[in-house]
């Protein structure tokens, strides 16, 4: 089994809005009730102003391995961290503080699901992976009597060439930059009912062990 070697997990939620809509005043005092701590010095509030006219990009709240980030300009709100465990932990408290804030589910765009892994590699890519209809098998035909070996560095899927869509999911398997014996795994998925998002996110976390297998 190959170890892994770093995990990162986020889950986001996108707001329909051309405006702010983050109530930031409103996501602190929340998140500090269920045990989080400001990581950020957030800005006063202009009286004349309401409280979505705050505009936060980063870091604001941290509990234990969880932080809740913000990008207020594109109405995004998210939590992560570096264990799935702990992510799934806070996730409903994550999803609860969102609906309480929008006043019901029907404000939201889409849910994103972002995870990052690394894990030790010994050999390429192309020789750990089988592609369907065996397509590397296929490419490698081109380099036959010429004395070349094919060596495909990273693989990628799309579902769609949109990467904008609220239906999205992309996959690369590529190495790493600064270590070349190591496998790095990215997934970003985006679905806009909950339900479908959280069974897939599930699907996605169930393949982790596979993806072991296959780049040991």
């Amino acid at each position: 089994m190959t170890e892994l070697e770093f995990q990162s997990y986020r889950i986001a939620v996108r707001i329909k809005s051309i405006f702010r809509s983050i109530n930031i005043p409103f996501i602190l005092k929340r998140f500090e009730q269920l045990g989080f701590l400001p990581m950020m010095q957030i800005p006063t509030i202009n009286p004349l102003l309401n409280d979505t006219n705050l505009g936060v990009k980063g870091q604001i709240l941290k509990k234990g391995n969880s932080i809740i980030d913000v990008n207020s300009d594109i109405n995004s709100i998210g939590i992560q961290a570096n264990s799935i465990d702990d992510l799934l932990m806070d996730i409903n408290n994550f999803f609860n503080v969102i609906t309480e804030m929008l006043s019901d589910d029907k404000k939201i765009w889409f849910y994103e699901f972002q995870e990052n892994i690394k894990l030790k590699n010994n050999g390429s890519i192309a020789s750990k992976m089988k592609l369907h209809g065996d397509i590397i098998d296929k490419v490698s035909t081109f380099s036959k009597g010429t004395g070349m070996k094919l060596d495909i560095s990273s693989i990628g899927f799309w579902s769609t060439s949109n990467p904008d869509s609220e239906n999205f999911m992309e996959i690369k398997i590529q190495p790493d930059i600064l270590d070349k014996k190591m496998t790095v795994y990215k997934v970003i998925f985006r679905n806009q009912k909950r339900k479908v998002f959280l069974d897939s996110v599930e699907n996605v976390l169930s393949n982790i062990e596979l993806l072991s297998e296959i780049t040991a």
